[in-house]
């Protein structure tokens, strides 16, 4: 139960960090996100550990998402390849 909590966190981490970082999720007619930030973290990290993390700085991003707030992990520019922490 402790492993699927922890796996809840870090998914609406992710998205948290993605809507506010990378991509805002689109509001709807009806004034309700496209997705909620779970579902939109977790397709992150589906897509991410699935593709086998190529990159460093996608294994960095994920393990400073898991361990750190989302408002602290920052997107430099438009370019989500590069990761920088707020102090």
């Amino acid at each position: 139960m402790a492993l699927l909590a922890l796996a809840f966190c870090w998914a609406h981490k992710t998205g948290e960090w993605k809507h506010q970082a990378v991509r805002p999720l689109k509001i709807k007619k009806h004034g309700r996100p496209e997705q909620s930030l779970f579902r939109y973290g977790l397709d992150y990290l589906t897509n991410s550990l699935l593709q086998g993390l190529q990159k460093m700085e996608e294994r960095f991003r994920l393990l400073l998402l898991f361990l750190c707030p989302p408002e602290r992990v920052m997107v430099s520019g438009q370019n989500p390849e590069i990761v920088a922490l707020k102090i």
